[in-house]
């Protein structure tokens, strides 16, 4: 595992909220378009599920941006204990 960090101890907590809010709107709005919820249905020009599996799709890769962010945090709170001793 790399254990180099390339984002700061704010960065990765800022990157981490972002993330967790990214997966929770876009896996609802998977959900939504898939179940064909009018108040979205009309807003797209293609299907409802390509739209959704589009939706999945993001959120999966926000799912390794959460994974990214919390290696990071971790490899941060390493660091700053090593420091300290």
């Amino acid at each position: 595992m790399f254990k180099i960090p390339f984002l700061g101890p704010k960065c990765s907590t800022f990157c981490l909220i972002l993330s967790v809010w990214g997966i929770i709107m876009l896996a609802l709005l998977g959900i939504f378009f898939r179940s064909g919820a009018v108040a979205l249905y009309e807003d797209v020009a293609i299907s409802g599920k390509e739209t959704s599996m589009n939706c999945f799709i993001v959120a999966g890769i926000y799912v390794v941006t959460l994974a990214l962010s919390i290696h990071q945090r971790w490899v941060n709170k390493q660091r700053q204990k090593y420091q300290q001793m």
